[in-house]
């Protein structure tokens, strides 16, 4: 998908496999030009790793002063938690919520579905940490 010429697109995937989640992250300009990446490993359960995945992205968006960002993720379930917050009562709400106040501090933000075909580099990182 294209995005606006001053935003950042950063895809992110998860990859669980028994006692163990590998993240990935690859930040690119409109440019393509890639600006940095990263893998984290943990145990977690698929979706609470997804969200971890997205929080990962939001502190690395930070460390390097971003305003404009796009976060790109396969996980539907994560979209549907973050456009859909008021109709939660669980745990995972209240962390998505609190995402979702980070995702506020750029000038522009957004969460949006990218099909896992569009996604090789960063699953093949989550892969590798597992």
């Amino acid at each position: 998908m294209e995005h606006p010429h001053d935003t950042m697109k950063i895809n992110i995937d998860v990859a669980v496999s028994s006692k163990k989640m590998g993240h990935g992250m690859i930040a690119r300009d409109s440019d393509g030009f890639v600006l940095g990446g990263g893998v984290i490993d943990m145990d977690m359960h698929a979706e609470w790793a997804e969200l971890k995945a997205l929080e990962e992205s939001l502190n690395f968006t930070r460390a390097f002063n971003f305003h404009k960002v796009q976060f790109e993720t396969d996980c539907v379930s994560l979209l549907n938690r973050i456009n859909k917050r008021g109709q939660d009562i669980t745990l995972l709400r209240y962390c998505t919520d609190v995402i979702c106040k980070q995702l506020e501090n750029f000038n522009s933000s957004n969460v949006i579905w990218a099909n896992r075909c569009c996604n090789k580099i960063t699953d093949y990182l989550c892969k590798q940490a597992i």
